[in-house]
């Protein structure tokens, strides 16, 4: 499986989140979460991450974060790994502590800024640890009723959305409104997005930052770069376009070639499983005389083609664009 991408750039905001390995205890004591803390501390002075919520659950936690210098993996590189060295110290144990490399929301803040600090402070409440979201430590959340904040969590950011005097209060009315149906629906989902913002901020970031400097085969399992998804597009127009770019019939597609590969074939299917979720049973009944697991085996073929072969890859890049064309005109 494809190593998660991460789009970089200055001032960018992030939702991390990660998880014990197997939904292991990642905290086991005060000195645990202490720990974790100090961590935070040490991230901000070296790395200028700015720390805007945090709560530590036991077995996972979650960290709102603004980066000025674009350098989020390099911040959870340090945090991730030596809070597991320092874990694994204390309690006299070996090997990984996460169950992978941590995730990341890229977010647009001036849109979903205030709705996600309320999910991450009401984590504790939705997971029935506590009653009120003020009575679980360890989190930021009382750090910004009581205005005794550490001097690496910023709060001035938030509290400003609301008008003087009473910021905090306000803020704590906001918070007890609960978490609203759009972030649950989004958290909800088996994964992830892994950008959090308008159509206008999707679009604008991954032209940038993917289309331009990333290549296509760093494209993660989250696979949400394209604004559209499979509930727009169809594997019957993946087909059509895929057919139509090279110019061969769709029913070619379904065919088994003797004596050597079907590209056309093995792009649509590529395109179809990495791009737009679709599941390698979909794709295989849509394919009729492809296995599920030859479909798996060619995806995994071409994305390897890919890295390799410059012309390769612009091909898959310019049907990707006439699939995007054909969803602008349906919307």
């Amino acid at each position: 499986m494809a190593r998660p991408l991460r789009i970089e750039y200055k001032g960018a905001w992030y939702h991390i989140m990660n998880r014990g390995l197997a939904r292991n205890p990642v905290f086991l004591s005060d000195k645990h979460y202490e720990i974790f803390l100090e961590l935070i501390d040490e991230v901000h002075n070296r790395y200028q991450a700015e720390i805007h919520a945090y709560c530590l659950m036991g077995n996972h936690y979650h960290l709102l974060i603004r980066t000025p210098l674009g350098n989020i993996s390099r911040i959870m590189r340090h945090l991730d790994g030596v809070y597991t060295q320092r874990f694994n110290l204390s309690v006299k144990r070996d090997g990984p502590l996460f169950r992978g490399r941590f995730k990341s929301v890229l977010v647009e803040a001036d849109v979903y800024f205030l709705r996600l600090s309320r999910y991450i402070h009401l984590n504790p409440v939705k997971a029935e640890l506590v009653n009120k979201p003020e009575q679980y430590k360890w989190s930021s959340y009382n750090a910004y009723l009581s205005g005794n904040a550490p001097y690496w969590l910023c709060t001035d950011y938030t509290l400003n959305y609301f008008e003087k005097p009473f910021q905090a209060q306000k803020y704590k009315a906001f918070i007890e409104e609960g978490i609203d149906s759009e972030v649950t629906e989004i958290y909800n989902k088996l994964k992830i997005i892994p950008i959090l913002g308008t159509e206008a901020f999707i679009k604008t970031v991954t032209e940038i930052y993917l289309d331009e400097k990333h290549k296509i085969n760093d494209i993660p399992e989250h696979k949400l770069f394209l604004s559209k998804r499979s509930d727009v597009i169809s594997l019957q127009e993946i087909i059509a376009s895929v057919s139509g770019y090279y110019k061969v019939q769709e029913s070619d597609l379904c065919k088994t070639v003797k004596g050597g590969g079907n590209k056309p074939r093995s792009i649509a299917m590529y395109i179809a499983s990495t791009f737009y979720e679709y599941t390698h049973s979909q794709i295989s009944f849509c394919f009729k005389e492809v296995s599920e697991s030859a479909v798996s085996k060619a995806s995994a073929r071409l994305q390897t083609r890919i890295k390799r072969n410059t012309d390769l890859r612009r091909e898959v890049e310019s049907i990707l664009e006439v699939i995007r064309e054909m969803s602008d005109v349906r919307t």
